[in-house]
């Protein structure tokens, strides 16, 4: 998942969000030298994608976090191009979600997690 960087966000703040590790955060972004970014310049945080919702009428970005369970500052983060004070109801707002990745259990064997049949 590609993200815009806000002034001040750090690599460290990134893994404590999305609960990857440093290490991964600065292999996946060979191109930056410090842990501090840069207003708007692009981060991969690897094993996550972000998915379009559709808003309903009554939904704020308050209840948005607290129903999927992230803290509100991922949300801001996501949604940077759009006005989050007023939502407007069948607007777009988008939610990170954990790519699945399969597992490996023996030589030609696995099982994937986290897929949906449509």
């Amino acid at each position: 998942m590609k993200i815009l960087a806000r002034k001040g966000d750090t690599i460290e703040n990134y893994s404590r969000m999305f609960n990857v590790p440093e290490k991964l955060l600065l292999d996946s972004n060979p191109e930056i030298s410090t842990s501090v970014f840069i207003a708007s310049e692009e981060v991969n945080i690897p094993g996550w994608r972000k998915i379009a919702h559709r808003l309903k009428e009554g939904d704020t970005l308050a209840n948005m976090a607290a129903s999927s369970g992230f803290h509100l500052d991922v949300l801001t983060l996501l949604n940077q191009q759009r006005n989050l004070t007023g939502l407007d109801a069948e607007g777009i707002i988008y939610l990170p979600e954990k790519a699945a990745f399969p597992q490996i259990i023996q030589p030609g064997l696995m099982i994937i997690e986290d897929c949906y049949l449509i």
